[in-house]
């Protein structure tokens, strides 16, 4: 087993385990034993061994982040359970229960995609349910046809955040800044390819080119030598170039905004 496997008894068998070297395997640590018949390796994921030691899976924003979807990822363990399932453990303090009476087929430790961004819209702030289902479009973990599924399974009062997802962000700083963008009037296009440059993540008004910059392809040494690079090229191709931090656009948002409306203004009256 891997640091990831989850097996039942009967496939352990089936692989060749005898009854004898899983008691020996549970008693030297290698194994988990995280209920009746179902056993995962000693290196299983903290959160996925207590959605499976409950009788469920991960869910909501759990799921998400196993399934590598951008999401409020600090915060309880999620765990999706099936309504109809007959036995059910007391799941730990703090952990947030979904319920479902139909869940759509998972994988053995996450929920479905759907039904983790349903939960997601419930659980999560407006901003960020959006950001979640923006990057599960572009990770084309679901389609467009799936939006109206997972519309169709939200209350009336929920369906707007759906509408305003579209899957052109590739971050979810970048889907809250569009958010922002699209909340103040201000004309945007994300995901340019200027020559010379590359891809930027917005070019507003035209001329003003918006970097998002994220915690994970941004503080290397390596990563800001580019960035300053392609910001040059920009500025020589005719672009005034505004970098954002993870943040500014997470903890910053007005000043954020406030410096986009000015550089608007500039280029407007210029």
């Amino acid at each position: 087993m891997n640091e990831t496997t989850i097996a039942t008894r009967t496939e352990l068998l089936a692989a060749g385990w005898t009854a004898r070297s899983i008691t020996e395997a549970v008693r030297s640590g290698a194994i988990v034993r995280l209920r009746n018949g179902v056993y995962a390796s000693a290196g299983c994921d903290p959160s996925v061994a207590l959605a499976v030691r409950v009788g469920g899976v991960l869910g909501c924003a759990s799921a998400l982040t196993a399934l590598g979807v951008w999401t409020q990822s600090r915060g309880p363990v999620h765990v999706q359970l099936d309504g109809r399932a007959s036995r059910i453990r007391r799941a730990p303090h703090g952990t947030v229960l979904h319920w479902h009476t139909a869940p759509l087929p998972g994988t053995r430790v996450a929920a479905h995609p759907i039904d983790a961004l349903a939960d997601a819209c419930h659980c999560l702030p407006f901003e960020f349910a959006v950001a979640s289902i923006d990057s599960a479009l572009n990770l084309g973990l679901i389609s467009r046809t799936d939006l109206e599924v997972l519309s169709a399974a939200l209350p009336r009062r929920l369906r707007r955040i759906v509408a305003r997802a579209d899957g052109r962000c590739m971050s979810g700083t970048e889907t809250i800044l569009r958010l922002a963008l699209e909340d103040a009037g201000i004309a945007f296009v994300p995901q340019v390819r200027i020559p010379g440059v590359g891809t930027v993540d917005f070019v507003v008004a035209g001329r003003i080119v918006i970097e998002v910059d994220s915690h994970a392809w941004h503080d290397s040494d390596e990563a800001t030598s580019r960035d300053y690079d392609r910001d040059l090229a920009a500025a020589r191709a005719g672009y005034i170039v505004l970098r954002l931090r993870y943040e500014h656009v997470m903890f910053q948002l007005d000043a954020s905004m406030a410096a986009v409306r000015s550089l608007v203004a500039l280029v407007q009256n210029s």
